[in-house]
Order: structure tokens, then sequence, then C-alpha cells
């Protein structure tokens, strides 16, 4: 973010986006300088507490205003040392203003999808582990690249078992998640859906 305003956005959901905020110190419309030093805080008090995610950078300017000089630039090639993961084995998912029903290999139900609400999950080998969860239920996108789908899954949520069984592949869910997401990284052959 570049001479920008969080607007109160929750960071939660940048887990495994790195991210960088930059802003002039003498940047004073709006409160910018202010609160993206607020945030540049908020984003460290996540690493925190997650060490393996929120990798980030923030760069409050001295004596520069809203253009800085053209010292943001080094954000191009940080940047540039990152690759997507679309599988991360962590994801925390809040939801924003503009609400989703999928959010990595995560999904929940259309209607329950409110601002803040929040889902937290994590893989490890052949199980998942569903943490906070504000949801009826969760669906869980899986393919080779994340578990080994030729051996038993298990999912979990506060110390119960909500489902264990070897999963089948489906061309009809890889197709139709491919048409919903647009993302090629996306298209999932298994998905376990669990009540909570």
């Amino acid at each position: 973010m570049m001479a920008g305003h969080p607007n109160g956005v929750r960071l939660e959901s940048l887990r495994n986006l790195p991210f960088m905020i930059w802003c002039g110190a003498e940047d004073a419309a709006y409160d910018r300088n202010k609160v993206c030093a607020e945030y540049v805080g908020k984003l460290d008090a996540l690493q925190a507490e997650d060490p393996q995610g929120y990798i980030h950078e923030g760069h409050i300017v001295a004596g520069k205003g809203h253009w800085m000089d053209g010292e943001d630039r080094a954000a191009v090639p940080w940047m540039a040392q990152y690759a997507r993961n679309p599988y991360p084995k962590r994801v925390v998912w809040v939801q924003c203003d503009v609400t989703k029903e999928y959010f990595y290999w995560l999904g929940v139900p259309a209607g329950e999808a409110k601002k803040g609400k929040m889902l937290q999950a994590d893989i490890d080998g052949n199980t998942v582990t569903i943490g906070d969860c504000d949801y009826s239920s969760v669906r869980i996108y899986l393919n080779e690249k994340m578990v080994d789908l030729s051996q038993p899954v298990k999912v979990v949520h506060d110390g119960a078992t909500l489902f264990e069984g070897t999963l089948t592949p489906s061309d009809a869910l890889r197709k139709k998640t491919l048409y919903t997401r647009n993302d090629l990284s996306y298209s999932f052959p298994c998905m376990v859906e669990v009540k909570l």
C-alpha cells in the first residue's frame, strides 16, 4: 500500500500475503501518516503472534509528503522475491465489506458470509484442523498438492473428529471449482463439508 489509507480494514486475512505499507511522514491528509504507522504496528503484532505468517514491512518516510520522491520504488524488488502459494498450510480468513464464499481452500455458506466473521484452519499431513470458526459449516477443498488423496483425510475441530475417510476425486467438481474461481490453482477434485 503506497500513500493510501487502510480505512479500518482488518488485517488477519493477510497472513499469507507479503505486504508493504509506505507513507510519507508529512502526508497528513486524512491522517494517513498516523494511521499507516498504526497499521504497521498491527502487522508487527500479528507476526509476533504467528511468526510463520504476516511477512511485511512498513516505511513511514521521514521528511516526505504524499509522493515520497519515489522512495517507495523499493517495493518492486521486495515484492519480486515472493511467489504466490495457493495452498498455505494455515489460512486465517476474516470477511471484509465485500464478502466471499471461498478463500484459498476454504468455503462457507453464502448466507452466512458477513463482515467480521472469522475462519481459521490448518493442514498437517492429511489432517485438517479447524480452529476459530463463526460458521455452521465449512467446505474444505483439496487436491493432490495439498494431501495424499490415496490415504484417508481427517477433519477435526475442538478435539472432535468431524470427518475421516478416503476421498474420491471428481472431474465435475474440478470443472465447477475452476469455473467458479477462474483460476487453475483453485480447480479442486475433492471437497469435504463438515458441520460445526
